[in-house]
């Protein structure tokens, strides 16, 4: 299978192309970094031409977006389907963020908050999100709903794993500092959302690439458990066998109960067989030490 990826050098992209041994991956990158794979060809996700030369060069069966970020990008790479006339097979990358409920713990929905797990018909977010059009799954999903007769939409949720060390650090960095305490606010100690790792991340796409179900289709993705913010802010500790106290602060001053975030991935297991092959705590680990060695300017040799 000849595979076209716009984006992967990034968090998940570099486990899919190893994941995918035995099929032809090129990318399209801006930097023109080949990662993992025998051509990477160097252009613009937003540019109509470099995806349609790229498409013409890789002649590829399936199409994987991992970077879809505005609707203008979306738009491109549909406009570049159009102008090559490929019947490639696309697997967007969307996000748990596009449901009403994120809108809800955001205050940008006008909706109450909702209970129980969010399944993929859950309501969608009406209103843009906190980075507007700069960031818009939502209208991402719409265009290429409307584009594309063979889709699989992955809607991601928080992924971990070196080398983006974003989700550890506001517990870590203290931890490391020498904190006895980290406090959380009252409501936002039980607060839960889906995660998942970025290699498992990438077994979901895998899974989605060797099935390329005909039509169009949509799956959660995440963890079948979701932890709790002490959870994680435990999980996270005892990495570094760090000692002191969690505690609970004061709530945010928001007498609204906050709102969960955790999707159901029931479907995605089912359909395509998905599971998590890798053990998370191994990729937290690695999270973990990856950003403790930064701190201290020393290399965590840590290979894909």
């Amino acid at each position: 299978m000849n595979i076209l990826m716009l984006g992967g050098t990034g968090l998940i992209g570099p486990h899919v192309i190893l994941g995918m041994g035995g099929h032809v991956v090129t990318t399209l990158t801006r930097s023109g970094k080949r990662l993992l794979t025998e051509t990477n060809r160097t252009g613009n996700r937003h540019t109509v031409d470099d995806i349609s030369a790229a498409i013409r060069t890789s002649n590829p069966d399936l199409i994987i977006d991992m970077i879809p970020f505005t609707r203008h990008g979306a738009q491109a790479l549909v406009d570049a389907i159009d102008a090559t006339q490929t019947t490639a097979h696309v697997i967007a990358l969307s996000s748990i963020d596009v449901y009403a409920a994120f809108g809800s713990l955001h205050g940008t929905e006008p909706v109450a908050p909702q209970s129980g797990l969010l399944h993929e018909d859950a309501a969608l977010r009406q209103m843009p999100g906190p980075d507007g059009d700069a960031y818009d799954k939502t209208g991402i999903e719409a265009i290429y709903c409307d584009a594309l007769p063979n889709l699989t939409i992955l809607r991601m949720p928080v992924v971990y794993g070196w080398p983006d060390c974003t989700r550890v650090k506001d517990y870590l960095d203290p931890m490391l500092d020498g904190a006895q305490t980290i406090t959380i606010a009252t409501d936002v100690m039980p607060f839960q959302i889906s995660r998942t790792s970025h290699q498992n991340a990438a077994a979901a796409v895998i899974c989605a690439a060797l099935a390329r179900q005909k039509g169009q289709h949509i799956f959660n993705v995440a963890e079948p458990v979701a932890m709790s913010e002490r959870q994680w802010a435990q999980q996270i500790a005892q990495v570094i066998d760090w000692t002191g106290g969690i505690i609970t602060g004061p709530p945010r001053g928001d007498e609204a109960p906050i709102q969960n975030i955790v999707v159901d991935t029931a479907k995605i297991r089912r359909e395509l067989g998905y599971h998590e092959p890798h053990d998370p705590a191994i990729a937290l680990r690695d999270n973990v030490l990856f950003h403790a060695h930064q701190r201290m300017n020393k290399p965590y040799i840590k290979g894909y």
